[in-house]
């Protein structure tokens, strides 16, 4: 059988398979399912208060063997809501429902319910996936040196992406390409030596890489709205 646990009060665990403890909170789903051994209960010294649903059916079983639902116990974590609770209270079925359709009418507020908790923990998956896979870029990005032009084939090789895959994802979650944020970083870099350092803007230009001065303030101009001599005669002192 299948078991969805929903905490009202108190906290508790899980501990894996593995050995591993996950811990439960208030608000928190765990999904457990069949053929798999499990122990979950509250810390010492804690009250633990549930609500719970036990449910089998041969279309949860097709839907876990397609993938569909997990294949171990699942934790959903999550903050007390009586929405929840009232969902789970509409499980056990409308005593108004003739008695022939109770059982489907459970089953199928069983089912949206899981679905509704997969699929957010599916997609939190996917945002923290795409967060880590931004980080890499980025931190590939900025370890080239300044003076250097990047080798995106490289970076998106190392990214697990071909260049136009890294660079329309590079985008999608940036919002602005691999080389404008490339260029923004140069022109960061650039904000900080023309007001701390003694370097002309011609020093400055060669030191990031620029081929002339006047590539170098046009590309600063497009960035910050100033020239940099503007920006340098806004610096105060």
């Amino acid at each position: 059988s299948y078991a969805l646990v929903y905490l009202i009060a108190g906290q508790g665990a899980i501990h894996t398979p593995a050995g591993d403890q996950r811990p439960i909170f208030p608000g928190s789903f765990l999904l457990l399912v069949p053929d798999q051994p499990h122990c979950y209960g509250p810390q010492p010294k804690q009250i633990w208060e549930e609500f719970y649903v036990v449910f089998e059916g041969r279309s949860f079983d097709q839907w876990r063997n397609a993938g569909a639902l997990p294949r171990a116990h699942t934790l959903y974590p999550g903050r007390p809501s009586r929405l929840w609770i009232k969902r789970l209270q509409d499980t056990l079925g409308s005593p108004a429902a003739p008695r022939e359709l109770r059982a489907t009418q459970q089953c199928c507020l069983i089912q949206n319910l899981v679905v509704e908790l997969e699929t957010r923990r599916r997609l939190n998956l996917v945002e923290q996936q795409d967060r880590l896979w931004l980080q890499q870029a980025m931190e590939l990005i900025n370890a080239v040196p300044l003076g250097r032009s990047p080798d995106w084939v490289s970076i998106g090789r190392r990214t697990g992406c071909g260049y136009e895959l890294f660079r329309k994802r590079f985008r999608a979650l940036a919002g602005v390409a691999p080389a404008q944020f490339r260029s923004r970083r140069i022109i960061e870099v650039a904000c900080e030596l023309i007001g701390s350092s003694g370097l002309s803007i011609r020093e400055v230009s060669s030191r990031l890489g620029f081929a002339n001065e006047f590539h170098f303030s046009r590309r600063f101009k497009d960035i910050t709205g100033y020239s940099p001599s503007e920006f340098r005669s806004k610096i105060p002192g």
